[in-house]
């Protein structure tokens, strides 16, 4: 079957096709234009979307059946007219900031844990929907339905409103039944949203065809079958070719984010991290924990200290290269939701004098963001793992792969195709193994950075009491 798969992400969407044997074709990328926000059109994310599939579908092979991942959580509703009741609000909006820190102080957020395995943080659905009742009243009185990313994708593709068990797993989900559990929606003050949460089906099973108005704007064929897809770091797994527990998939994105397969939960200790339901019909879970920040914290670095944008990343890593230790920098300049929960924390160097140079801010935003992924990592797998494979866009710098061999201190295998989720969904939707290179690039770790690592988390660790005081404030 020649399934074309979409992953709508949040800085750029992708469309790909593949083949029978699971092959990716062609691969079709296109920027997300933001605006100025909060929040994103979601009939202008769609219209992007709709672009990306055209360019492929145009200049590829009969396809067989279309499918879609995508960026999480977040709130996307459509209202009673059959329209976006509202902006879309993304996993990684701040807006419901002080919503999760009341959670915090009450209790909600360690019971929640205790319930899922999973922590709350500003951009879940549960905490912007609190956020939306109060701020944007008429939004909530228009809501009807409340879905994700790819769900939205799909409802234009086909009309149909419906979800998986990965997308709908946080925060409203008895991850043991499969079922929404009336009680978290009740705890979290969401129950009148329990009835505009979309119906669960299975990933794989076809919800319906492309209709005429797809078609016209897709290129796709009147009838194509569109086929329920999976969250993307589910997505991403399977196209690693991660499946089994102990396993771990590191991630260079928009999100410094680690995941590893597990078939059994400990919900005990400091809740952490995110825990997403994968196999409806077997107790099979993806522990996930994803920053706050990955690349998007260098790109900010990029935009405020290098003037030429092309050629601003190879003069970053020459600085990286060139620069002597000294400056720490934490990564979380939108808050921390992994492997600790901190919406109120805040990017911060440490070290800084007047002969601080860009080059040292350099190194430490570098080795932030990778001692950032290190402590996702830990907190995934509950070891250390032996080995680690690595995908997204950080995967383009082979200085950077080594350094996050060096940080983790395992080796590093690098999928650096820019498609894998796409190749895992198609594989999802296709029920078959996704079609991973057989070779790929390997690092081993050549420094130790043990005590810089332990350093980054020291220092995080000092400051998150100071972050909740200045929150008060």
């Amino acid at each position: 079957m020649n399934v074309l798969a979409v992953d709508a992400g949040t800085t750029a969407v992708k469309a790909a096709t593949t083949d029978s044997a699971g092959g990716v074709q062609r691969v079709v990328r296109a920027a997300v234009d933001r605006g100025t926000g909060p929040g994103i059109d979601p009939e202008h994310y769609w219209r992007t979307v709709a672009r990306a599939i055209a360019q492929v579908a145009d200049s590829s092979a009969p396809v067989d059946a279309v499918t879609v991942t995508g960026q999480g959580d977040g709130l996307w509703t459509l209202g009673k007219s059959g329209a976006p009741a509202g902006p879309a609000l993304e996993w990684n909006s701040t807006l419901a900031g002080e919503v999760v820190a009341q959670w915090e102080r009450d209790g909600t957020i360690a019971r929640h844990y205790a319930r899922s395995a999973t922590v709350l943080w500003p951009g879940t659905a549960a905490a912007l929907w609190r956020w939306t009742r109060q701020h944007r009243p008429q939004t909530a009185a228009e809501t009807q339905n409340v879905f994700c990313a790819k769900d939205w994708i799909n409802h234009r593709l086909c009309g149909a409103i419906a979800t998986d068990i990965t997308d709908a797993t946080i925060p409203f989900l008895d991850i043991f039944s499969g079922c929404y559990d009336e009680q978290a929606f009740s705890s979290l003050g969401c129950e009148d949203l329990a009835a505009a949460m979309a119906p669960i089906v299975p990933a794989g099973t076809q919800i319906g065809v492309v209709t005429e108005q797809a078609a016209a704007e897709t290129s796709l064929a009147e009838g194509t079958p569109v086929l329920m897809g999976a969250i993307d770091v589910v997505a991403m797994t399977r196209g690693a070719g991660v499946s089994e527990p102990g396993q771990a998939v590191a991630v260079l994105g928009t999100t410094a984010a680690a995941m590893a397969v597990t078939d059994s939960l400990d919900t005990g200790g400091e809740p952490v991290g995110a825990t997403l339901r994968i196999d409806p019909d077997e107790q099979r879970f993806l522990r996930v924990m994803g920053a706050s920040s990955g690349t998007s914290t260098l790109d900010w670095f990029l935009s405020r200290f290098y003037s030429s944008p092309d050629s601003a990343h190879d003069s970053f890593w020459d600085d990286v290269q060139a620069a002597q230790p000294g400056v720490v920098m934490l990564p979380y300049l939108a808050g921390e939701r992994a492997p600790f929960l901190a919406p109120q924390a805040t990017g911060t160097f440490i070290g800084v004098t007047s002969r601080t140079n860009r080059a040292e801010l350099a190194r430490s935003v570098a080795l932030g963001i990778t001692f950032s992924l290190r402590h996702c990592v830990e907190h995934a797998v509950g070891k250390e793992p032996e080995t680690v494979v690595l995908t997204g866009g950080g995967t383009t710098s082979a200085t950077w792969c080594q350094l996050v061999a060096d940080v983790i201190g395992a080796a590093v295998v690098v999928d650096d195709r820019p498609h894998t989720a796409c190749a895992g969904a198609a594989a999802i939707a296709a029920g078959r193994s996704p079609s991973a290179p057989t070779e790929r690039p390997r690092f081993e770790p050549r420094r130790d950075y043990g005590a810089d690592f332990q350093e980054f988390v020291d220092i995080t660790h000092a400051l998150r009491p100071i972050w909740k005081e200045m929150n008060r404030q």
